[in-house]
């Protein structure tokens, strides 16, 4: 564990590594699953801005979004569905 001398930026390897296997994980996704992912929780568009973005129906991107974060369950998790 390290933390800045300032003390204002505290970060953990623990809290790295879990960034580290989220992302791998991410990586780890069919590109139609990891853009919906990337789309909903980094760049925080609706499913509607979503489906105008890969011109694909409101319905797919909840679709696609479902089935991407049962599959991240099942690499970070260990879920089996």
């Amino acid at each position: 564990m390290w933390v800045t001398t300032n003390g204002s930026n505290t970060m953990t390897s623990a809290k790295s590594s879990k960034r580290n296997r989220r992302l791998s994980a991410i990586l780890a996704l069919p590109l139609d699953y990891r853009e919906v992912i990337v789309l909903r929780h980094y760049a925080g568009l609706s499913y509607e801005e979503i489906g105008e973005a890969l011109h694909v129906p409101a319905k797919t991107v909840k679709s696609r979004l479902h089935t991407a974060r049962q599959r991240l369950g099942e690499l970070l998790l260990g879920w089996r569905v």
